[in-house]
């Protein structure tokens, strides 16, 4: 009994012994692995998907109009139309330029908007379309291309009209943005570039539609408003709060002799119905004097149009002029000193 257990002991420290080598020695490792041959490995499949790769516009290069005077990146206002937008970027597809569109169609290949954070929703934005006349072509001389990329010129017919609304000042100021992205070949949609800043510019610009006239007042009325006023309709993009004056006297269709005429100074005019007869707010005009009449607050828009109000004070047979009642009709033909035959002036109205 005592035998058989010395066995068993010295048996199980000659097994701990062996593991304690087998771990402290690698060389007592390869040996063992060797006893029973080396692991065999077997054939295994190896698959690779080449993914396609989001196109991206890494850089739009510049914004520009028709107008040979703009500066780059800068939009000018075409009155009572609309300014062409041309909008030049680089695309690049990493799975090589033959994913990206030779013979792009703006909204389905290409999509350029031009968008502006201002107050008036209605005017800041223009998506571009190939049923607006848009176009994209793909610029072939591409210099600084490679092989990933393509440069397109994008025109946009008509994108800005005249009443969109301009850049407003701050810090920094408020700018419209040009959006561009582009879809590749294989149906991916690609990422935008919405950072692209230009510069819409602000256009003062009226049009003046009817003339001034005056029919059967009476020579001892006073109060006496105009029969037809002078219609101003804003054709640009910038709020009119005023206008400047030129006025000539009111001369007959027969020149006379002697001093026979309406005076400019007779005449007062305001931009607001019921108070162009009343000094102030009323501006009395003078003879070849530019002179700011108020009142306007003209805004801008599609269409957006006021009345300039005028009324002749006091009555015409107080005038000291001595103003010949019998004459049927009188008219600005100014300066005096160029009648009757030469020299003809019209009332003039500015800006500013």
């Amino acid at each position: 009994m005592m035998k058989t257990n010395k066995i068993i002991y010295i048996g199980f420290f000659a097994l701990v012994l062996f593991a304690m080598i087998s771990f402290a020695s690698a060389g007592f490792g390869d040996w063992f692995r060797g006893l029973f041959g080396e692991p065999q490995l077997g054939p295994f499949n190896a698959t690779v998907t080449i993914q396609s790769v989001v196109p991206t516009i890494p850089i739009i290069f510049n914004v520009t109009d028709d107008y040979l005077s703009s500066l780059v990146n800068y939009v000018q206002v075409t009155p009572d139309s609309s300014s062409n937008v041309y909008v030049t970027f680089m695309a690049n597809d990493d799975n090589g330029r033959t994913d990206l569109p030779t013979t792009p169609v703006l909204g389905t290949n290409i999509f350029v908007n031009l968008t502006y954070a201002g107050i008036r929703p209605a005017t800041t934005s223009y998506i571009g379309s190939s049923a607006s006349a848009d176009t994209c072509v793909e610029v072939i001389n591409c210099g600084s291309c490679t092989s990933n990329q393509r440069m397109y010129f994008c025109n946009l017919s008509f994108a800005m009209p005249f009443y969109y609304e301009p850049n407003l000042p701050g810090t920094p100021a408020n700018l419209w943005v040009a959006s561009v992205h582009i879809n590749d070949l294989g149906g991916s949609i690609g990422a935008g570039n919405n950072t692209f800043n230009f510069s819409y510019l602000r256009l003062p610009a009226v049009q003046n539609i009817v003339n001034l006239t005056w029919f059967g007042i009476s020579p001892s009325g006073t109060n006496q408003r105009a029969s037809d006023n002078v219609t101003l309709i804003n054709k640009g993009n910038a709020l009119i709060p005023a206008v400047n004056i030129t006025a000539y006297n009111l001369t007959g269709q027969t020149y006379p002799t002697t001093k026979a005429w309406i005076p400019a100074r007779s005449i007062r005019v305001y931009g607001v119905l019921g108070s162009e007869c009343n000094t102030p707010p009323a501006t009395i005009l003078q003879e070849n004097a530019g002179l700011n009449v108020t009142g306007l607050s003209l805004d801008y828009g599609p269409s957006v149009q006021t009345d300039l109000r005028f009324c002749i004070f006091p009555a015409l047979n107080s005038l000291a002029e001595g103003l010949d009642l019998t004459n049927p009709g009188y008219t600005a033909f100014g300066p005096l000193t160029t009648y009757p035959t030469t020299g003809r002036a019209d009332w003039r109205l500015q800006l500013g």
